[in-house]
């Protein structure tokens, strides 16, 4: 038996939305009130570190940037949910669902990474107090901030470029 193909895939289709106009408003406003509160919670949380000097450590610096990568991953999918349900065009481009797959995964490395990074400044800090200020200074806290963003984004480099070479096909 011999495969026939159509040809190169360009668009996905989203299915598993709901399809009827009756849920339709009610499922893109929970949506829209879920981001919201995403967006406003780690928000808060950023401009009250930023504002507070007495929140200046390493810590909540840390802190600060994982509410940074929560609003860029929450912020790279929710807004597109909503464009699908509120348009009903349940359609999305190759190379737009390869850009969000691929910011969605390298902000999820950072965020394990920068947890990482966490864990490492409360083991500094209950296992070694008196060099804790030597080893974690702003200093320190920065260039691990540099190296944890930039690790997650080429930690799926490989991956992108892969994909980028894959072609799908759709047997006829």
């Amino acid at each position: 038996m011999e495969d026939k193909y159509q040809g190169n895939v360009s668009d996905f289709i989203i299915q598993g939305l709901c399809n009827t106009p009756e849920c339709q408003l009610p499922l893109f406003i929970l949506f829209l009130i879920i981001y919201l509160f995403i967006i406003t919670g780690n928000l808060i949380i950023f401009f009250s570190i930023m504002f507070n000097s007495n929140l200046h450590t390493p810590m909540y610096k840390f802190l600060q940037n994982l509410s940074i990568i929560d609003i860029s991953s929450t912020s790279n999918v929710l807004p597109a949910l909503l464009n699908f349900i509120i348009s009903q065009e349940n359609t999305i481009s190759f190379f737009w669902c390869l850009t969000q797959l691929y910011l969605y995964m390298s902000l999820g490395c950072s965020e394990y990474i920068l947890l990482t990074a966490m864990s490492y400044d409360r083991y500094v800090a209950i296992c070694d107090p008196l060099h804790y200020i030597n080893r974690m200074s702003e200093k320190h806290c920065a260039w691990l901030i540099i190296i944890i963003t930039v690790l997650g984004l080429l930690a799926l480099l490989a991956m992108l470029f892969l994909y980028l070479n894959y072609h799908i096909v759709i047997p006829t």
